[in-house]
């Protein structure tokens, strides 16, 4: 069991996990599975057999559950017969060259995750802190019926886009890197399982290789050539188990690095995000209370900035390094990126200027979600499956051909488009542009401003034609807004921190967050007369 399941608690990063799991928001993981396997079994041989001519052994077995990547209940029986022995001392478990020993590495592996655990738990207690701070908020109905400056004071409390900002950090820079971390401890606990199996069969090769040899020691003339190429078949099913374990071993060690370069990275940005959350919720509530009847007076409002710099010290780093994108620790954690950081395949984590046109996975992605998903619910805010999302990114930077069938891989196929326009290393929109642009959002000739700006000679085509599609899908969306309850203010949330940035910053300035979400939105609303070419060749695959 995971440690925060250990401690019996409500919370913790596998238990959020499998709420949303249980709730529909994400798909069951292998990570998550291995929970389940433990409580049903997988699919095996046993399992179709009638239980009327079960054997009682079988029932236990199916009951209690087999490893994954048993073939047979007689592996299965066996494998309990070869741990009852060492159990009981009557055999020692082999390490030599093939198995290796992993003893000293599973040993730190569970402190780690005892201390991920706890990471989870407390931090998970933070976000339900904050839900329920905004929740309250909500409640503060006598404001609304006072009416009057009580009604302003109550619209600026719980003006929805401010709260979306919080839960949405909440999610992304708490949940999410929680979710990844638990998936991944899961992960190694599945491939710790999988190896001692792997141990207990190489043990039982060994010992099989060994009598038959001393059994041609000891055969007659006649015989020798029978036990000769029973012992080749000896021979051949060890040196199979022996590379079977020596690449467990391996891989479980590689599992326990990466664990162990990861948790001060996770711990990090929980520090960093508690605190850029604090200070946003703080910020927000300040500017929305600027100009009415309760705006702070000047001795607690420096009171309150004092706070801020607390927060921004450790948001920003002050002693410690600053905040890092969590996609790199998930990258680093699921094995898909060289430690350089840099891109390392065909596609993820280049810019757009190292293209001639617009990548082929863009349109493959635009046209699969304009076909199946304008009616799905929460699409760009629900996230996909990790595994298949991370499939797919593999396939594409292999540079393999990869089309994305049936109607089931909707959240998938959006998470990988958000995923390709975030890890550019330029944004969609060029940097230059950003302070144009968001000036230009209280002009009253914001359509022909904003046209003028991305049409420039300094703004790339690829660029330009990869808006205008990604606006084109982003229109459709929106005209479906009545299904899939995603309005031109819940998608401009979504992609406002990714398709723009300012010249400097790797990321949007606070003060300027509202802005850029209300200049996606306006994008999005007038991008008929924004990209006047916006359905030229538009990659419909309806």
């Amino acid at each position: 069991a995971a440690p925060w399941r250990r401690r019996g608690g409500a919370g913790g990063p596998m238990n959020w996990l499998n709420r949303r799991n249980d709730e529909g928001g994400q798909a069951t993981t292998p990570g998550a599975g291995a929970a389940a396997s433990a409580a049903a079994g997988p699919a095996s041989p046993g399992a179709t057999t009638p239980s009327s001519t079960m054997s009682s052994q079988a029932k236990n077995a199916q009951a209690t559950g087999w490893s994954r990547g048993d073939n047979s209940f007689k592996d299965w029986r066996r494998r309990v017969g070869e741990t009852t022995m060492m159990k009981l001392g009557v055999r020692q478990e082999i390490k030599d060259e093939n198995t290796g020993d992993i003893d000293q590495g599973l040993t730190r592996f569970r402190l780690t995750a005892d201390k991920v655990g706890m990471l989870g738990e407390q931090s998970q207690e933070f976000c339900q802190y904050m839900r329920q701070h905004l929740a309250s908020l909500q409640d503060l109905t006598f404001l609304t019926d006072a009416g009057g400056d009580a009604a302003i004071l109550h619209a600026a409390l719980t003006e929805s886009a401010a709260h979306e900002v919080i839960n949405r950090s909440l999610q992304e820079q708490i949940e999410m890197p929680l979710n990844t971390m638990a998936r991944h401890i899961e992960e190694i606990e599945e491939r710790i399982k999988t190896r001692h199996n792997m141990v207990l069969d190489y043990q039982h090769h060994k010992r099989k290789f060994e009598a038959v040899t001393d059994k041609l020691a000891k055969a007659s003339d006649a015989k020798r050539a029978e036990i000769q190429e029973e012992l080749e078949a000896r021979k051949r099913k060890l040196d199979t188990a022996a590379a079977e374990v020596r690449a467990a071993s391996a891989g479980v060690l590689n599992r326990f690095q990466a664990l162990e370069y990861a948790f001060p990275k996770l711990r990090l940005q929980m520090a960093q995000a508690i605190a850029a959350v604090a200070q946003s919720f703080h910020r927000i509530q300040l500017s929305r209370l600027a100009g009415t009847p309760y705006d702070v007076d000047p001795t607690t409002k420096g009171k309150v900035d004092g706070i801020l710099a607390m927060h921004e010290e450790v948001r920003t780093g002050g002693s410690m390094p600053p905040m890092e994108d969590m996609s790199e620790l998930q990258d680093f954690v699921y094995g898909l990126k060289a430690a350089s950081g840099e891109a390392t395949g065909a596609l993820f984590r280049r810019s757009l200027g190292e293209f001639t046109e617009v990548p082929l996975m863009v349109i493959k992605a635009i046209a699969y979600l304009d076909a199946n998903a304008l009616y799905t619910q929460g699409l760009f805010r629900v996230p996909g499956n990790e595994d298949r999302l991370q499939a797919f990114r593999r396939a594409f930077d292999d540079d393999e051909d990869v089309e994305f069938e049936g109607p089931n891989m909707v959240h998938d196929v959006a998470s990988l488009l958000k995923l390709f326009f975030r890890e550019m290393p330029e944004p969609l929109i060029p940097r230059h542009c950003f302070r144009p642009l968001l000036t230009a959002t209280v002009s009253e000739s914001f359509t022909d401003d904003a046209h003028d700006i991305l049409h420039a000679e300094d703004v790339p085509e690829v660029n330009r034609d990869a808006l205008r599609y990604l606006l084109g899908l982003l229109v459709r969306v929106e005209q479906c807004k009545a299904y899939n309850m995603m309005s031109s203010d819940n998608l401009a949330i979504v992609f406002a921190p990714t398709l723009l940035k300012p010249v400097g910053s790797e990321e949007v300035p606070l003060q300027d967050l509202q802005g850029t979400i209300s200049l996606i939105r306006m994008l999005i609303e007038r991008a008929e007369q924004v990209m006047p070419s916006i359905w030229v060749d538009y990659p419909t695959g309806a």
